[in-house]
């Protein structure tokens, strides 16, 4: 797209102006350039405030990038980068981009303390947007906690990882067969030779 061509604007008081003034009337200044859309529609949500759409020298309609839609956009900070984007009010989209998603998988682990009063044992977890608010070291202790369950051989069963053999414990409704991802994967590696 080039911020130089003739395109002046199409909002429907702007075009209506066109029509009675003449499009040569308008000139189009260029104030920034941008790498992306989500870039723009940031800086546009601070230019174009409540004061800019109540002067009446202005062609906006609503405040902030978007253009005429602005109703169905909101304003979203990337937990990865800290940048702000654009996305449809409905959208239940968390970073900006593919890249940001990427990396918040890669952050590394964090080390807590469980918050069952009769485990308060250290874990790991991983350090994403998902798992940085994990409060419990097991199933086992958030349900303890949550429901107030202490005999829990009702709800779990245990059974050895299908690949690895390590301990798994799943609710009974799950029976989870692998210990984690890359077992499951590896143990369909295993089978397709």
């Amino acid at each position: 797209m080039d911020p130089y061509d003739s395109y002046k604007g199409s909002g429907s008081d702007l075009t209506k102006a066109f029509k009675k003034y003449g499009k040569d009337n308008f000139r189009k200044e260029v104030l920034h350039i941008f790498n992306t859309s989500d870039e723009m529609f940031v800086k546009e949500n601070e230019l174009v405030n409540e004061d800019v759409v109540k002067d009446p020298m202005s062609y906006n309609l609503t405040t902030g990038g978007m253009g005429g839609g602005a109703w169905n956009k909101k304003v979203k900070t990337c937990p990865t980068c800290s940048k702000e984007f654009s996305v449809n009010k409905k959208s239940k989209r968390i970073y900006c981009s593919k890249k940001c998603f990427s990396k918040s998988m890669e952050r590394g682990t964090i080390t807590r303390t469980c918050n069952n009063p009769n485990c308060s044992k250290e874990f790991t977890t991983p350090n994403t947007y998902n798992y940085k608010d994990r409060k419990y070291c097991s199933i086992q202790c958030s349900t303890h906690v949550q429901y107030n369950v202490n005999d829990l051989s009702d709800l779990y069963v245990e059974n050895n990882c299908k690949t690895c053999g390590n301990n798994v414990i799943s609710r009974r409704h799950q029976n989870m067969k692998y210990c984690n991802k890359e077992c499951f994967h590896n143990r369909a590696k295993k089978s397709a030779k």
